[in-house]
């Protein structure tokens, strides 16, 4: 008999904004990676557990959530690292469908938001946010991370 290899997994608890609707649960990534870099893979669905619906009492058991529909994602208790070297701080404004989110955007020194936001690696962390969404009242704020999918933001502005 062959024993199959499983990886060493975890499960980060984060609220999942999809198309609209929020998702709670553990997102599975390997052990070893963090949750940015886990997000920022390019398999086509990110693995959930005990996913709370609105309209059922009992969590879902798995769910399989397209990554590309993933608009924000809000990790709880999960560090995420700042970037290597000398960084800048820039307080910006990301539009989304039904969302406005406000916060800090690290990047590199001497590098422009806009440069950064064109060669991002898909999702980024914004810091001490804000999200409002037309659709329900403000959440508590400051939040102190948010995972941004660049490829779900309609606009991003440096504020004055």
């Amino acid at each position: 008999m062959v024993a199959s290899y499983r990886p060493d997994v975890r499960e980060v608890f984060a609220h999942c904004w999809a198309d609209g609707t929020w998702l709670p649960g553990g997102i599975c990534m390997p052990a070893r990676r963090g949750l940015l870099e886990h997000l920022n893979q390019k398999d086509p669905f990110v693995k959930q557990r005990h996913v709370a619906l609105s309209d059922k009492k009992d969590p879902l058991p798995f769910l399989a959530l397209r990554r590309d529909s993933i608009a924000i994602v809000v990790p709880e208790q999960e560090s995420i690292p700042s970037l290597q070297g000398t960084t800048a701080q820039h307080r910006v404004v990301c539009l989304l469908k039904g969302a406005i989110l406000h916060g800090t955007l690290e990047t590199l020194a001497n590098l422009r938001v806009s440069d950064y936001l064109m060669k991002g690696p898909g999702f980024f962390p914004l810091r001490d946010c804000t999200i409002r969404m037309s659709s329900m009242p403000s959440l508590p704020t400051p939040i102190p991370v948010v995972l941004v999918n660049g490829e779900r933001v309609i606009g991003v502005a440096e504020e004055p």
